[in-house]
């Protein structure tokens, strides 16, 4: 009998174990902790024992990482940090699931309040895309007394739930993946969720871990030194920016200017899209295609923060491209401005979250009576349309109660007024935008502006630009 060689077939096999061999030195690679000026493992560590403090001894908590990669295409982008696992892990990038365990569990002889459950990344996962977290560094860097496997998930949490009644399940972060990735992420956690409960039909399945937004919403002093850092880069970004526009640049080329000085500054990148809009584009709060041309006369509203070590600052800068505010321009700023100063007096320990909006509010509705651009008070909404203040941290619109202000709250005041052309009043204040924002921490005393030294007031604003 003949044997048919396929030539081939045998030199693909050949060549595929030549680019990956089955001992490769990426498998020794050692783990290479990206956030050298971070958080300590150990305040991780007792973020997920207060955590567990917060919960029944009959429930489970549970948090879902962002998936490791998103497809585009044949090219796989990294997604965002999903913010309450960093938070209670300081891990980045990783595709996991952690589980927060109140009272007593054993596993194997060891006594644990959590485990956390890695993706069991291939020697290609680590050509391409660098070297993740395994087992060992979970357990020796990161500090748990268990890392599993993410298969040993399931029946983990089969045999937890036959002694506990309850599944706390973490909000999905606020900012994912976008489009078909993020409803396949979401879609695959709640087919996960639903056979579980299925499996044990008693267990109520909640939306939330008790006490997570509570912690998060209150800053220890390592937060607050992260986020003066965003801070203090997103400073010298606008600085540098503004103090380069003339007329004639593009929006997209002052979004250039100022990533560029976060990244040359150490920063992540950027803790949102950035926001540069001129012009009749500004009445658009969160537009992100920053493709127009600057012409000379319009109005700049620039929305921009560095990530830093994973948290973010969140500034608002308003300037005239030639440096000169119109009459009309100046009136609207100032008015804005106002406000500002307004709700940033009321951040004050043990007030309502509510009081800096209702004083920038009130501000800015007897402005615009006066001014004639409005003559009935409930007609403010229409030219002033969003809150004034959120949370900032970890995410721009960050985890917290929004009930009481507290002391290691940090939050935005951004008051603004936006003008679209056809609107109810005299043309002459048609396509007039304005909105300041400012980042503030609530102290036991008076609040504290972590953006003071980036000038607020028309005459500094006008004495900035294009002065490079």
């Amino acid at each position: 009998m003949k044997i048919r060689i396929n030539l081939p077939l045998i030199l693909l096999l050949v060549f595929s174990y030549s680019i990956l061999p089955a001992q490769s030195p990426y498998d020794s690679l050692k783990y290479n902790y990206p956030y050298k000026d971070g958080i300590s493992f150990d305040k991780y560590k007792e973020r997920r024992l207060k955590l567990s403090k917060y919960m029944s001894p009959r429930a489970i908590g549970i948090i879902f990482s962002s998936s490791y990669y998103s497809p585009i295409g044949n090219f796989y982008q990294p997604n965002l940090i999903n913010s309450n696992m960093f938070y209670l892990t300081g891990m980045p990038d990783q595709k996991s699931v952690l589980l927060i365990i109140p009272g007593n569990y054993e596993y194997n002889g060891v006594k644990c309040n959590d485990i956390i459950f890695l993706d069991n990344l291939s020697t290609k996962n680590t050509l391409w895309y660098g070297r993740k977290v395994n087992l060992y560094d979970a357990e020796g860097i990161y500090g748990f007394k268990k890392a599993l496997f993410l298969p040993k998930l399931e029946s983990i949490l089969d045999e937890l739930v036959i002694l506990r009644d309850t599944l706390y399940v973490a909000e999905f972060p606020l900012i994912t993946t976008e489009g078909v990735t993020q409803g396949e992420q979401i879609e695959t956690k709640i087919d996960f969720l639903s056979k579980l409960k299925q499996k044990n039909p008693r267990l109520l399945v909640k939306n939330g871990i008790i006490g997570l937004k509570l912690m998060r919403e209150s800053k220890d002093s390592d937060e607050v030194r992260l986020i003066k850092r965003a801070v203090e880069i997103t400073i010298d970004g606008f600085k540098a920016t503004i103090n380069a526009a003339k007329p004639g640049m593009t929006e997209y080329q002052l979004k250039a200017l100022m990533e560029y000085t976060f990244n040359k500054l150490g920063a992540d990148g950027t803790g949102y899209p950035s926001i540069v809009t001129s012009g009749k584009n500004s009445v658009f709060l969160h537009q992100t295609i920053n493709r127009d041309t600057i012409k000379d006369g319009d109005l700049v509203i620039m929305d921009c923060g560095a990530r830093y070590e994973g948290y973010t600052a969140d500034v608002t800068r308003t300037f005239p491209i030639n440096g000169k505010f119109t009459k009309e321009q100046k009136k609207i700023y100032n008015l804005v401005l106002e406000a500002a100063d307004s709700a940033f007096s009321v951040c004050i320990k043990d007030n309502s979250y509510l009081n800096p909006h209702v004083k920038a509010t009130s501000v800015i509705q007897r402005g615009l009576m006066e001014l004639g651009i409005i003559n009935n008070p409930n007609d403010v909404n229409y030219y002033f349309s969003h809150g004034t203040s959120h949370y900032i941290g970890l995410d721009v619109h960050d985890a917290g109660t929004s009930i009481i202000l507290k002391p290691g709250n940090v939050l935005t005041i951004e008051p603004g007024i936006y003008i679209p052309e056809g609107s109810k009043c005299d043309s002459k204040w048609w396509n007039i935008c304005v909105r300041i924002e400012d980042n503030v921490i609530i102290t036991d005393g008076e609040p504290v502006m972590l953006t003071k030294d980036l000038p607020r007031e028309a005459s500094d604003i006008e004495d900035m630009v294009g002065k490079e």
